[in-house]
C-alpha cells in the first residue's frame, strides 16, 4: 500500500468515525428529553443501540489519531537517536561523532543497553570511528546487556569486530587497546575466538591465537573452538582455521570431544551442504587423524 492511499484511508476513517459518533450522541440526547412517554424495555433497547453506535464512531474516529500521534512520536524519536553519539555511529557518521566527542558528549552514551558508540563501530566494521572513540576513553570491554531473548548478553565490542568480514586492523587496534581477548559472553560463553572461527575468518583466528586466545575454550555447553570450527562446512577458510588450531595445541580429545565425535560432525556437515568440496572434507579428517594422538 502506496503513502497516499494510506493517508486517505486515515482521512476517510476520521470522517467516518465523526459520522458516525455525533448523530449518535445527538441521538442519546435528544431521545431522553422528548421521548419520555415509552416504554422502559423499549428506551432501554434504543439507549443500547445507540451508546453501541457513539462507541464505534469513537473508535473509529480515534484510530486515525492514535496512528497518527504514533507516528509523529517515531519521527520525533528517530530525529532525536541521529542527534546522538550511538545514532552518528550506527549510521558511520565521522564528522558527527568528531563533533559531538569534541563537544563533551560521554564516549560510552548509549540507550540503556551498553550496545556502545563503539559496539556499532565494531558490528560495522569502521576503523576510524572505533579508533577516534577509543582516543576519546571510551570503555574497550563494555559489556551488551543482551536482546530481548536474551542472546548476546555479555558481548563485547571485539565480539562483533572479529565477525566483520577483512577488519583486521579493527581487531588488531582493539587488541593493542587492551581489549579481554578471552571474554567469554555470560549468555552462551562464546569467546572472541570462538565468534571468529563461526565467522570463517582464518586471518583474525591467527591474529587473536598470536596474541594469546585461548585455542581450548569452549562455550557454555561445552563446546571447544575445535568443535564449532569442525560444525562448519568443509572450505578452505574452515581447513585453515583446523589447522591453525591442531598446529597451536588445540586438543582434539577432551571431556566433551573426541575424534569419532568431530569426524561425524564434519561428515554431516558435508552432506548439509549443496556441493560439498569432499577434497577439504577429507583433509580435514586426515589432519584431525593426525593430531588426535598428540
Amino acid at each position: 500500500m502506496g503513502a497516499s492511499a494510506a493517508i486517505i484511508i486515515i482521512i476517510a476513517m476520521f470522517f467516518i468515525g465523526l459520522f458516525i459518533a455525533i448523530p449518535s450522541l445527538i441521538g442519546l440526547i435528544t431521545y431522553k428529553l422528548h421521548n419520555k412517554k415509552k416504554g422502559k424495555k423499549t428506551k432501554l433497547i434504543v439507549r443500547i443501540i445507540l451508546i453501541i453506535t457513539l462507541i464505534s464512531g469513537l473508535t473509529v474516529f480515534s484510530l486515525p489519531i492514535l496512528f497518527v500521534g504514533t507516528l509523529v512520536y517515531d519521527q520525533y524519536e528517530h530525529a532525536q537517536y541521529k542527534k546522538t553519539l550511538v545514532g552518528a555511529a550506527d549510521r558511520e557518521d565521522l564528522i558527527k561523532v568528531k563533533e559531538l566527542l569534541d563537544s563533551g558528549t560521554d564516549p560510552d552514551q548509549n540507550k540503556g543497553s551498553n550496545y556502545t558508540a563503539l559496539t556499532y563501530a565494531c558490528t560495522s566494521g569502521n576503523y576510524e570511528i572505533a579508533k577516534l572513540l577509543i582516543k576519546h576513553g571510551c570503555t574497550i570491554d563494555v559489556e551488551f546487556n543482551g536482546y530481548s531473548d536474551g542472546t548476546q548478553k555479555g558481548y563485547t565490542p571485539l565480539m562483533y569486530a572479529v565477525t566483520a568480514q577483512q577488519k583486521y586492523d579493527l581487531v588488531n587496534l582493539l587488541i593493542s587497546n587492551k581489549a579481554d581477548i578471552n571474554h567469554k559472553a555470560s549468555s552462551d560463553g562464546y569467546t572472541p575466538l570462538i565468534r571468529a572461527v563461526n565467522c570463517e575468518q582464518p586471518e583474525i583466528v591467527n591474529l587473536l591465537i598470536k596474541n594469546g586466545a585461548d585455542i581450548n575454550a569452549s562455550d557454555n555447553k561445552g563446546n571447544t573452538v575445535l568443535r564449532h570450527a569442525c560444525d562448519n562446512s568443509p572450505n578452505y577458510a574452515n581447513y585453515s582455521n583446523i589447522k591453525t588450531l591442531l598446529e597451536t595445541g588445540a586438543l582434539v580429545n577432551t571431556d566433551t570431544t573426541t575424534l569419532e565425535g568431530l569426524t561425524t560432525l564434519v561428515k554431516k556437515s558435508t552432506i548439509n551442504i549443496s556441493n560439498p568440496n569432499d577434497d577439504y572434507s577429507d583433509k580435514i579428517i586426515s589432519i584431525l587423524s593426525e593430531y588426535s594422538n598428540k
